[in-house]
């Protein structure tokens, strides 16, 4: 093996990659204008070792296969033309890769290449014939240069002039050192390298926090301070919101959001939930109303941040940066009552939606622990809190957030005893298939929403009492749907798909001095905080510079929009849904019934990733 790298032919070819690491890292340099460089000198060692280690590790790799067409071919000029095709490929692929990242903050994946190749490239991207004769001109310029300079290389024996293992192990040192420092950087919440780490392509980092943490390599002083510098940052970029604020005086009404987990559209009515419907019948009432996910971290994220979970949940929880909805009450002195059934910090709205509030309660202990006990025991509390802050008038307004758990854990104190029979007195999850009858369960479900309604009730009667619904914007909705195989697609629950099964919920709004009135244009969880900005807050700037949403009552509706949390996010247009999970994607009815790749809607996709993303700058 030894004698294998001793040969010519061997060292030329690794002399050969070496030139190409440089011309790999040299085309990388695209990628220099959405890199932060102002934290200072590790930052920018870690800069150094990524861009040089990662990328020319790159050129190394693309050497593999012709280094294996060695052991049967030993013709040179078979293995220039290999090595010039392949390593061409390569810095085609970077400039490709910065093109797609500088518009759209994202690198090429399966998703991209499947639409590009798929004859889509055309609807993406305009070409005059110009710019075409310029992009086949260099392609060939490329080639031509990597022929000539291989040969010359080979016939000049260039290549043994290079101390090959001493670049071959700086590269790896480097290599090392890039994720040796950004698994550190990460332990302690070092935010001016761990978020540079998303512009290099095919840069997967290290990771080692519970390492770190079990040897005891990180100091906690150090760890809370970088913390406080990482939730103090400027997040150069990200430009949340687009402009500074403006404001005016606003009405400033007191604000409440009941949410209901799993709550699905068609289980707002008079049967279902009595003492909800009534009020909704006096409320704007929106029939068409989507969430921003089918769960419940992309639902209340999209609620709140009017912004796509999967594009900034990273972001804004890495930097515990709230929304701007709850920052603006922040400065206007709203006084805060949070109560959610579930745990806070799973998922981790701690660190996203209610950051920064003081003695924020993240679990709600009861002596039962089912879900319908911690619903009761937040009831108990929020009337509590108002009875102890607003028995008297109080020109300190209030928000508050009520996250009902019961429907979701399918939780009822007596089920047996409930309205809709029959029904499962627990979810039995072994027999649910295609076939399985659907009603016992859902009727399992709607007793449990039942339960909520009256929880809810006593909420809204409370209020209705203290004449405080007269100066109380009360959102009733939920954070996502509830699937009882709708679409005869053994879909059972929620996060599955984006079928209306799953996103399609409730939206009724108590706006004081505004009459009842009835919506069926799509409105989406994106326009909610955008409406309060604007007509409850005094806010002067368009959603656009903090949202994507819009007015909740302008009835234009969308022609798409997007929804989930992650690497499983969805388009959703009038007809079809475009589904990608893990760089895959599939295109289907918007009942679940499945199409042909072929009728994605390229230019529509990648007009939703360029508004998903807009609050990037780099």
């Amino acid at each position: 093996m030894i004698s294998f790298f001793k040969k010519p032919l061997t060292q030329w070819l690794i002399g050969f990659s070496i030139f190409n690491s440089l011309l790999f890292i040299l085309f990388s340099f695209r990628y220099s204008a959405y890199i932060d460089f102002t934290h200072g000198i590790w930052q920018w060692l870690y800069i150094g070792t990524t861009t040089i280690g990662h990328v020319g590790a790159i050129a190394l790799i693309v050497m593999m296969l012709p280094l294996l067409f060695l052991i049967p071919f030993r013709n040179q000029k078979f293995i220039l033309i290999l090595s010039s095709l392949l390593n061409t490929i390569g810095l085609i692929f970077f400039t490709v890769d910065s093109f797609i990242f500088s518009q759209y903050r994202f690198h090429l994946n399966k998703f991209v290449l499947d639409m590009l190749f798929s004859g889509a490239a055309g609807d993406i991207f305009q070409f005059s014939g110009l710019m075409y004769s310029l992009a086949i001109g260099s392609v060939l310029f490329i080639l031509a240069l990597e022929f000539v300079v291989g040969n010359w290389m080979w016939n000049k024996k260039i290549f043994l002039k290079f101390k090959q293992k001493s670049i071959l192990l700086i590269l790896l040192g480097l290599v090392l050192t890039s994720h040796l420092g950004h698994a550190y950087a990460s332990a302690t919440s070092y935010s001016p390298i761990t978020k540079n780490a998303h512009v290099y392509p095919l840069y997967f980092p290290l990771t080692a926090n519970g390492l770190f943490k079990k040897f005891n390599l990180i100091n906690p002083d150090v760890l809370a301070k970088n913390k406080v510098i990482k939730k103090n940052s400027d997040l150069r970029n990200m430009k949340y919101p687009a402009h500074k604020l403006q404001f005016e005086k606003g009405k400033q009404y007191n604000i409440l959001f009941v949410v209901v987990d799993c709550w699905r559209a068609d289980c707002l009515d008079s049967l279902v939930t009595p003492n909800i419907s009534e009020y909704a019948n006096k409320a704007l009432l929106f029939k068409n109303h989507q969430s921003g996910s089918c769960g419940t971290r992309g639902g209340i994220f999209s609620l709140f941040y009017g912004l796509p979970s999967f594009a900034y949940w990273n972001t804004m929880k890495a930097n515990c940066r709230r929304p701007v909805l709850m920052q603006t009450l922040a400065e206007q002195n709203y006084k805060f009552g949070i109560f959610a059934s579930s745990n806070l910090t799973h998922p981790a709205f701690h660190q996203t939606v209610f950051a920064d509030i003081n003695r924020l309660r993240i679990k709600t202990n009861s002596e039962n622990s089912a879900p319908y006990a911690r619903d009761a025991k937040i009831t108990e509390e929020w009337l509590a809190f108002i009875d102890s802050n607003y028995t008297k008038p109080n020109d300190q307004p209030f928000f508050g957030f009520l996250f009902y758990d019961s429907a979701h854990g399918y939780s009822h104190p007596n089920p047996t005893q409930a309205p809709f029979q029959p029904s499962w007195t627990t979810p039995n999850y072994l027999i649910l298939d295609n076939n399985t009858d659907p009603r016992p369960f859902f009727n399992l479900y709607k007793n449990t929403l039942n339960y909520v309604d009256s929880l809810v009730g006593k909420v809204l009667v409370d209020l209705d009492r203290r004449q405080l619904l007269d100066n109380t914007i009360v959102v009733l909705t939920g954070d996502h749907a509830q699937e009882f195989n709708d679409n005869k697609k053994n879909y059972w629950g929620h996060g599955s798909n984006f079928s209306d099964a799953q996103t399609h919920v409730p939206l009724a709004v108590l706006w004081p001095g505004m009459n009842p009135q009835v919506f069926t244009h799509k409105s989406l969880h994106y326009d909610i905080a955008s409406t309060l900005l604007n007509y409850n807050q005094g806010c002067l700037n368009p959603a656009d510079d903090f949202s994507i949403g819009k007015c909740l009552w302008e009835t234009s509706s969308p022609e798409w929009f997007v929804a989930g949390a992650d690497q499983n996010y969805a388009i959703i247009e009038n007809n079809q849904i475009t589904t990608t999970l893990y760089g895959s994607y599939s295109v289907t009815t918007p009942d679940m019934n499945a199409l042909d790749n072929n009728k994605l809607h390229s230019n529509i996709v990648f007009e939703a990733m360029k508004a998903s993303y807009k609050f990037y700058t780099n």
